[in-house]
Formats: structure tokens, C-alpha cells, sequence
């Protein structure tokens, strides 16, 4: 059953001349992680802020509990929680002088507020330090009690924006770790990030988009299937850049014609490219020797499976790992 429903979509910006959401259709089943992914300037924040009522679509329909978000913005906002990348707590209160704090802006009442308090914390474990001072928390800790205090009114729907940003591995670990007890319990969880192995761990469901466009959407393994094959990595003693992709496809495939090569990119830098080939390690030596007969000799050959940024470089020809940037959103 969709608890979210996302159809036609555009988000225009000043006077018609940035359209940053383009006709953007998906819905979200009750009880799923969703995650959206996308390079910079795909169009993510700006649909993240639309299911989050801060901003109003240009045209289409968002409806969420069946409800449009147009016509009851009040009624959706007292059912869904959210955390931005900063917080917003005060530093100087304890985490549950925060969380009182918040739960009067949710007219939480004051019978009600000792069970919500506990209850929030002990998602995200951290009941057993609630009277520390915010400032003497970690960026883990921090995060997971921005969680908290989005939970207090217990909402049905939980989005995060980039929850796990700046984290090291040991933090972002404990805060999926919350996230997967919110997860067990039936709350949706919308997610936006740009750490992909957090979307494959997490998402049951992802969507990517590029240029204000939804281009896929699916399970993570199922769409790492479509893309088929393995990949082969070779580095070289000599640059590549100025190397068509679409000719030297069709060269190799010519001279091995038993290789099965979908595809071919060349990296950002011009020293390595990436071929999707099936059974590669049966093809290595063929490959080193045929480039070795053109003057292009191999330094570096490494294989790995399909991963979700060969998905995201499959759908909008970018690497999330070339975006220097990854924390800035559109």
C-alpha cells in the first residue's frame, strides 16, 4: 500500500527559467525505506523539500495518507517527522531539555511527554546518556538524537536528509543501526543520500535522479542485475581522455568478438577505464595483449561486481565519486 504518491511533478524556479523537477512520478509503500539518489543538481533537495511542505509544487500531485499535501499541509506535517543535515538543538541543554523542548512545539501534552522522551531516546540508545550536555556528544550521537526528537509525536513517516554526512564509519554504523529498529517497527523512512553502500544497506527501494528527472527506480540488487556483468579496471602508463568510448567499443568487439563488453567509460582522469564484460577474468589476458598491439600498455587490471554507482554512471553518465562537492544539494 503507498503511503506516498508522487505524480506528474514539476518544481519551476525564477519566472520559468529553472526547472529543477521535471514530471516526476513514484510512490513510496507504507513500511519501506526509500532512498533518492542523484549527483548534484539532479533535483533531490528540491523534492525533498516539496514532501516535506516546505515548498509548493510548480504542477502535479503529492498526497500522502491518500491526503493531497496542498489542501491539508497541517494535518500531513503532524504525521511525518523530519531531519535536515543540521538539527537545529541547542548545545548548551541537555538532550532531554532539548527534547521536552521540541515536544511542546508538537503540543505534546505534559502526561504524554516523560513516555515520548524515553521512548525516542531509547531508539536511538541514548536514554542511558540523556542529562549530558549536547555539546559533549559525538557527530553520532548528535545525529541520532536529531532522530529522537523527530520521533517524539511518533509519526508514521520518518525523512532524512543526508542523515550520515561527515560521519566516520563507526557513527554512520550506530545510526543505521537506529534506523533499523524504526525500520522493524513499520515506520516509513525517506532518505536522502550520497553514500551509496548506506543506500544498499538500507533502501529497500531507491530512485535515482538526474537533471530533474526520475531515471530508474527499484530494489538496489535488482537494478545492480540490470546492469549486467563484471567490471574490468585498466590502468595505463599514458593518459586516455582524448578516446572515443563508442569506437573503441566497437574495436574491441571486433577483434574478441567471443567477449560479451555492453559497455565501455573512460575515467575522469584518462588513466583508467572501466569495461562491463561478463565472466572477465576469462577475457584479462586477451584484452592486456590486444591494447599492448596499439601501444596502450596496461600498469593496473582489478575486477569488481556491479555496485549502485555503476547503476548511477549506467543512468546519468556521472560517478557520485566525482562529485567533490557531495554536500551540496539542488
Amino acid at each position: 500500500m503507498s503511503i506516498i504518491e508522487v505524480e506528474h511533478v514539476t518544481k519551476v524556479y525564477d519566472k520559468g527559467n529553472v526547472r529543477a523537477v521535471n514530471d516526476v512520478t513514484f510512490d513510496v509503500n507504507e513500511g519501506e525505506v526509500f532512498g533518492l539518489l542523484g549527483p548534484n543538481g539532479a533535483g533531490k533537495s528540491t523534492t525533498f523539500k516539496m514532501l516535506t511542505t516546505l515548498i509548493r509544487p510548480t504542477d502535479g500531485v503529492i498526497r500522502m495518507f491518500g491526503e493531497s499535501i496542498a489542501k491539508q499541509p497541517r494535518e500531513i506535517r503532524s504525521r511525518i517527522g523530519y531531519v535536515s543535515q543540521q538539527g537545529g538543538l541547542d548545545e548548551s541543554l541537555t538532550a532531554y531539555e532539548n527534547l521536552r523542548w521540541v515536544g511542546k512545539l508538537y503540543h505534546i501534552s505534559s502526561s504524554g511527554m516523560e513516555r515520548a522522551i524515553s521512548d525516542a531516546l531509547d531508539t536511538v540508545d541514548l536514554l542511558a546518556v540523556k542529562d549530558r550536555l549536547l555539546y559533549t556528544y559525538s557527530g553520532g550521537m548528535k545525529r541520532r538524537l536529531f532522530i529522537a526528537s523527530a520521533l517524539l509525536h511518533r509519526p508514521k513517516i520518518l525523512f532524512l536528509d543526508e542523515p550520515t554526512v561527515g560521519l566516520d564509519l563507526e557513527h554512520r554504523q550506530q545510526l543505521w543501526e537506529a534506523l533499523k529498529v524504526l525500520h522493524d517497527r513499520g515506520t516509513t523512512v525517506f532518505i536522502t543520500t550520497h553514500y551509496l553502500e548506506e543506500a544498499d544497506k538500507l533502501c529497500d527501494r531507491i530512485m535515482i535522479m538526474d537533471s530533474g528527472h526520475s531515471v530508474c527506480i527499484g530494489e538496489p540488487q535488482v537494478l545492480k542485475d540490470q546492469v549486467g556483468g563484471d567490471q574490468i579496471f585498466l590502468s595505463f602508463s599514458s593518459s586516455i581522455t582524448a578516446v572515443d568510448e563508442s569506437l573503441l567499443q566497437r574495436q574491441i568487439q571486433e577483434a574478441l568478438p567471443l567477449m560479451s563488453l555492453q559497455q565501455i567509460s573512460v575515467g575522469q582522469n584518462g588513466e583508467e577505464l572501466r569495461l562491463w564484460v561478463d565472466y572477465a577474468h576469462k577475457h584479462i589476458s586477451q584484452l592486456i595483449d590486444w591494447f599492448a598491439s596499439r601501444n596502450l600498455h596496461v600498469t593496473s587490471v582489478r575486477i569488481s561486481q556491479p555496485t549502485l554507482d555503476d547503476v548511477m554512471i549506467q543512468y546519468t553518465k556521472r560517478s557520485l565519486a566525482d562529485d567533490k562537492n557531495a554536500a551540496v544539494l539542488v
